[in-house]
């Protein structure tokens, strides 16, 4: 028997063993802690398929001179229930695209995964400190895309709230890799959500181009994961952090230097234009329908040459531009309207920026 404290009062042996197996036990439970608290969107079976394909629902889209298993492939979506990135037990996604049997370059085939509807909410209803999204994929369009096709898929965040989307992933090729590869993370603006928002995601995988007959084919998603952090993590990309120092003279295709609030741009001319353009240029939050985030800057360039302009940006997104410069990635969008001085050609070009400050 043991004394318990000062008061005298006895605790028999079995209950105080039985206390000291259920402390142990209940710390093996306990989930480990690194100091930074994490919020999976949207979680569970919607994020790995283990066991379902947690709500997400296909659609197909048809464009330009298509017929079906003719000039365009049919595409479909289903649920494989094994085999998926985390193991032979895991589940996942997929995209099928059919044969062909004539060539049609002016048609396309589009496979719409879209999740169920979730409200964002950051890190317990407050902006993170780090936002990301990856997922994993593994490729069967490598005899498709040999034979001169295209093969591409986009994930965006699609508002239901009235707000604006957000890509996650711009377009880019499914690739020729035939396991399963992780995506790489794309850090995101922390505030590039809308707290309180309802989003779905969306995989739009498009397969195009089809200069011959071509072959059946297929693409696997599995782990899709929008993860907001309290944590910065690393996510990389502006400055590191010391003096900023001024834009150079010539500005790079590609990027815009970030200084004094002001976005540092290389201003172009296309050959086609005679003798001179007649440029408006600013930055957006997207390419359509976007907020100007910078007022408009005008230029005379001459054709074929390049000179370097700033854009003010404004004082309600300078936090967001900023932020930008953090990011590894092109995040914003320039669109340039050009009008040749002489004679009525005219265009719009929207480039898209990788945003860098100079440091020492």
């Amino acid at each position: 028997m043991f004394n318990h404290g000062h008061s005298g009062a006895k605790v028999p042996m079995h209950k105080l063993l039985s206390a000291l197996v259920l402390l142990v036990v209940g710390l093996a439970l306990a989930p480990a802690t690194s100091g930074a608290a994490s919020t999976t969107y949207i979680g569970g079976d919607s994020s790995t398929f283990s066991n379902s394909v947690g709500g997400w629902q296909s659609t197909e889209e048809y464009n330009g001179l298509c017929l079906q298993g003719l000039t365009c492939p049919t595409v479909g979506g289903e649920y494989v229930a094994t085999g998926g990135a985390g193991g032979a037990n895991d589940g996942f996604i997929r995209t099928t695209s059919g044969t062909t049997t004539l060539a049609a370059l002016l048609s396309s085939s589009v496979q719409i995964w879209r999740s169920p509807q979730f409200t964002y909410n950051g890190i317990g209803g407050k902006v993170p400190a780090a936002l990301s999204f990856d997922m994993s994929k593994r490729s069967g369009f490598t005899d498709l895309l040999a034979l001169g096709a295209s093969a591409d898929y986009r994930v965006t965040a699609l508002n239901q709230s009235g707000g604006p989307d957000r890509v996650l992933i711009d377009t880019r090729t499914v690739g020729n890799q035939t396991t399963w590869e992780k995506v790489p993370q794309v850090p995101l603006i922390p505030g590039s959500l809308a707290i309180g928002d309802n989003y779905v995601l969306e995989i739009r995988t498009s397969i195009g181009g089809l200069a011959a007959v071509l072959p059946a084919g297929d693409i696997d998603y599995d782990s899709v994961e929008l993860t907001a952090s309290d944590s910065g993590g690393g996510g990389g990309g502006g400055g590191g952090g010391g003096t900023v120092l001024p834009p150079p003279k010539v500005i790079p295709p590609g990027v815009a230097y970030l200084y004094k609030n002001k976005l540092y741009i290389r201003v172009k001319c296309p050959k086609a234009f005679k003798p001179r353009c007649r440029v408006n240029a600013v930055a957006l939050t997207k390419k359509r329908r976007g907020k100007l985030m910078t007022k408009n800057v005008r230029a005379t360039v001459r054709s074929g040459g390049f000179i370097r302009k700033a854009l003010q940006v404004k004082p309600k997104y300078s936090a967001t531009v900023k932020a930008l410069a953090k990011v590894n990635a092109k995040t914003i969008t320039v669109r340039l309207k050009i009008r040749s001085s002489k004679g009525k050609k005219k265009g719009t070009v929207f480039n898209q920026l990788r945003v860098l400050e100079r440091t020492k």
